[in-house]
């Protein structure tokens, strides 16, 4: 167990969220979809899959459109500074290229990142789906540079399913189904821990009514051509929802839940890790926001970015992955988590 450690996009009604929205670009209209005023939207891309801060300032995102990082400026509602091509880095597949990366955590200089493992949208194996990998990112002057730390790995899939002590997930079932159905195998989530281990967690399956959690506790050595040390997996209770994001917050973990294979809205969680159960946290209700990174800045420490999923949108009566790269957006949405909403939860049942 761990130690607690404006828009174009189409739409409907404006309702504004029941928590505080960081104004971020006063000189942009907000953008809305659903019941979502955001606070502004980034170009380029329509989703960052996955997200992790550089700086105080800065982010770099990944998405499952394609196999470039792009590293963006907070709360600059523009393209981004730069974009990096992965696809030499991790040995892209030249037939099916798609890495459909989905998860990042920092650990030290170091970023790693994950696919989701899964089969494709038509149920067929992609071999450049299953990439594990971490890289650094030195800077001079305005520019960083991209540097892979080891080898990208391609083998995590085969190592999770076959792991003896992760044979009650039964993930080997759950790799063989299409990722949009139940009990499919789907990785969304890598955190960080304390130790210096990272959390892989799964939108799908789920089991018993909870989601994944599996400990990976050697995540250097991994990516330098170790065996892959796996710690005993955890199932959490978010109340029948799979793990889009999570993300070390305070003294234990930030996780947004999700529809383990579509639909519903997202939900905030907060899990003080070990045997605590997580608790939601009602005030940052989500409707028509789909979550899929999170970003916790140096020295924001009551606040944390939102970046939503809206490749399923409309630009301009086009789908936007259908869009000129330049032309496509995703949201943001900034939400103050104050110290007083940690405390005034209550200790929760116990985590398994």
């Amino acid at each position: 167990m761990f130690i607690p450690f404006a828009s174009r996009l189409t739409g409907r009604r404006e309702i504004r969220l029941g928590v505080t929205g960081l104004a971020l670009a006063a000189c942009l209209a907000p953008a809305t979809r659903g019941a979502v005023t955001a606070d502004l939207v980034y170009r380029g891309a329509c989703d960052a899959s996955a997200a992790v801060a550089l700086d105080a300032d800065h982010f770099v995102a990944a998405s499952d459109e394609n196999n470039r990082l792009r590293i963006y400026r907070r709360g600059a509602a523009a393209q981004p500074q730069q974009s990096l091509d992965l696809s030499a880095l991790i040995r892209a597949d030249p037939k099916h290229p798609e890495s459909d990366l989905e998860g990042a955590a920092r650990l030290g200089d170091m970023v790693f990142w994950i696919s989701s493992h899964s089969l494709s949208r038509s149920g067929k194996e992609r071999a450049g789906r299953d990439r594990f990998f971490a890289t650094r990112f030195p800077r001079t002057g305005d520019a960083w540079q991209i540097e892979l730390v080891g080898a990208s790995r391609d083998d995590l899939g085969s190592f999770l399913t076959t792991a003896p002590g992760l044979a009650d997930l039964r993930l080997a079932e759950a790799a063989m189904r299409s990722p949009k159905t139940k009990d499919a195998l789907n990785i969304e989530g890598l955190c960080a821990t304390p130790e210096g281990h990272l959390l892989i967690g799964f939108r799908n399956p789920i089991r018993d009514g909870k989601a994944l959690l599996v400990p990976l506790r050697n995540p250097h050595p991994f990516v330098t051509g170790a065996a892959p040390d796996f710690g005993p997996s955890l199932k959490l209770d978010l109340g029948g929802l799979g793990i889009r994001e999570m993300i070390p917050w305070r003294a234990g973990y930030l996780i947004a839940a999700g529809a383990a294979f579509g639909g519903g809205d997202h939900q905030l969680w907060y899990w003080a890790g070990g045997t605590a159960g997580p608790r939601r946290l009602k005030p940052t209700k989500l409707k028509g926001f789909d979550v899929e990174a999170m970003v916790a800045y140096p020295g924001m420490a009551d606040s944390v970015e939102l970046l939503s999923d809206d490749s399923g949108e409309d630009l301009d009566g086009k789908p936007c992955p259908k869009m000129p790269a330049a032309q496509r957006q995703f949201r943001s949405l900034t939400v103050r988590l104050p110290e007083a909403l940690f405390r005034s939860l209550a200790v929760p049942e116990t985590a398994e």
